[in-house]
Parts: structure tokens; C-alpha cells; sequence
């Protein structure tokens, strides 16, 4: 319903250069023919459809692995980037392997509800594992990371979400940063 949206937000960058790898995982509507619309329309979007269903966190991990840049951003169907997202984590990140940014919680017209994730979650700067151990604070969508963390991120295991696993990882190889501004409405 939402990914056009979250497509045009990524596509409208203030940062040009990078290529739009979207992975459809069987979906049964209309999504993937919204998707191949979008990319005869723009060479950065790569399309590619999976055979059989891999799940939520063995296709965040494919994608990952199609990745060519030395930097990598996820993203989820129904979000909204700010359209500086990219160039202000890509010029935070310095000497950390991750860096990430806060969301704003909206509804489905977009408006916002009044929370962040911050407003529930205490938002870290760390290379301590064990700080996210219990608690989780990184969301996939809102994260950069180094393509040399692939090292050490594959295989994803099963049991954890795709975006802890990314960032727990971070810790021990760099570290994860945490950049205080709200670039994405979260849906």
C-alpha cells in the first residue's frame, strides 16, 4: 500500500549516488508490479524477486549480499525518509562500522503521533555488545553500515531480528553510533 512512498523518499535523496536493490518476497499483490513501474522509470533500482518465500530476515540478508557499495542502508515497504537520511549518516559515520538515527512514530496518512522510538528506547553510542544484549535500540530502517561489516554478519541467524543481529555485530567491529536527529516517519 505504502511503497511507492518509501521508494520516491529513497530515489529523492539529497544523496545521488547508490543503487536501489529491492528484494520481493512472494508478495501476492499488486507489489511487485509497483515495483518494476518504479524501476523502468530509474536505473538504480534493482529488482529482484524471490522464488520461493526466504521469510523477513533471509531476505533483509540477501539483499545485503547484492549490495555492490561500500555503504548500506535497509529499508522497510511502509517508511518515509527524510530526503537528507542518506548524506547525513553517510557524513556522520567517521570511524564507526554503524551509525543510526532516531524515528518519528506516524500513522498511516503520515501524521505524526506524538513518540519517537527515543521515547522508549535508550539511545546509545557503543562498541559494548552486551549494552544490547537485553535491549535492542538500533531499527533496521534507520541505520548505515560499512559494507566491510559483512565479514562478519552471514549467515543471519533465524532466531534474531535481522536488524539486532546487524547491530550486535557492529559492536564487537567498530562500533555503532548513535546520530541525534529524526530522519524517518515510522509507520
Amino acid at each position: 500500500q505504502y511503497i511507492s512512498e518509501q521508494i520516491d523518499s529513497i530515489l529523492n535523496q539529497t544523496f545521488k549516488d547508490f543503487e536501489l536493490i529491492i528484494c520481493d518476497d512472494q508478495s501476492t499483490d499488486t507489489t511487485i508490479d509497483i515495483i518494476n513501474s518504479c524501476a523502468e522509470k530509474d536505473s538504480r533500482i534493482k529488482v529482484h524477486s524471490n522464488s520461493n518465500n526466504l521469510g523477513y530476515v533471509k531476505n533483509f540478508e540477501k539483499g545485503i549480499t547484492l549490495a555492490k557499495g561500500e555503504f548500506i542502508a535497509l529499508s522497510d515497504q511502509d517508511d518515509v525518509w527524510a530526503l537528507d537520511k542518506i548524506e547525513k549518516l553517510y557524513n556522520n559515520i567517521e570511524n564507526h562500522v554503524l551509525i543510526y538515527c532516531d524515528s518519528q512514530f506516524v500513522n498511516s496518512e503520515l501524521k505524526p503521533t506524538g513518540k519517537k522510538i527515543s521515547s522508549s528506547k535508550a539511545m546509545i553510542t557503543t562498541d559494548n555488545p552486551l549494552n544490547l544484549c537485553l535491549m535492542n535500540c538500533v531499527s533496521g530502517h534507520a541505520l548505515l553500515f560499512k559494507k566491510e561489516l559483512n565479514n562478519y554478519l552471514f549467515p543471519f541467524p533465524l532466531m534474531v531480528p535481522h536488524d539486532w543481529w546487524i547491530a550486535f555485530i557492529a559492536t564487537m567491529h567498530g562500533g555503532i553510533f548513535y546520530f541525534d536527529e529524526t530522519l524517518i516517519k515510522y509507520r
